[in-house]
């Protein structure tokens, strides 16, 4: 793996990655410190994971969050996770952000099923496989989701599975009303390629 990020941040990252397992929920990493964990030198100050609720309660999950030193930013932020799919959440120890979305679209629940453990220093961590990681970054579509997708284009090219990663940022320009991310897309896949060659 590439990039320092904190020992703080890792230890925020486990005991998430405690917390959801013990919930035997699927889950997985995703953003900076996915990044990271594919290769990549990464500034990012935050652990963001996805999970699926499933049957438990919101009230449940803040609960065996809680067993691993996690809490909630906001008091309200059982009613703003069912608003915006996102609990905003703080590993007490470390002082961590932790943003955890929480997964409803097909795309995410499969996935989650892909999910692989990665080491991050001595904590594994249930993580969004490279092909996903780059759906996700095409989604959001912000500078440095732009940046991480061709670097992690040239740095795992040859094996990435190009038709799954079409297929779902297709799906989502359609849902998005954003027509032209997949000639986009293009255009960074393609610049990946030559600096590769």
């Amino acid at each position: 793996m590439t990039g320092r990020p904190s020992r703080g941040l890792l230890l925020a990252a486990g005991a998430l990655e405690d917390a959801l397992s013990q919930l035997r929920v699927p889950h997985m990493l995703i953003g900076g410190l996915a990044v990271i964990g594919h290769g990549l030198a990464r500034a990012t100050g935050d652990v963001d994971a996805t999970f699926s609720l499933g049957d438990h309660a919101m009230e449940t999950v803040l609960a065996a969050l809680a067993e691993h030193g996690i809490a909630p930013r906001d008091p309200s932020a059982i009613a703003f996770a069912l608003r915006h799919h996102l609990l905003k959440l703080r590993h007490l120890a470390s002082e961590t952000p932790i943003d955890l979305s929480l997964a409803w679209l097909p795309f995410e629940e499969e996935a989650m099923a892909r999910a692989k453990p990665l080491t991050f220093g001595d904590i594994p961590v249930l993580t969004v496989t490279v092909d996903d990681l780059i759906v996700y970054k095409a989604v959001a579509w912000r500078d440095r989701d732009n940046d991480d997708i061709g670097r992690l284009a040239i740095l795992h090219g040859d094996r990435l599975d190009l038709q799954r990663i079409r297929h779902w940022v297709g799906q989502y320009a359609e849902v998005l009303e954003a027509p032209e991310r997949l000639p986009e897309l293009e255009t960074l896949l393609r610049r990946a390629r030559g600096k590769r060659d």
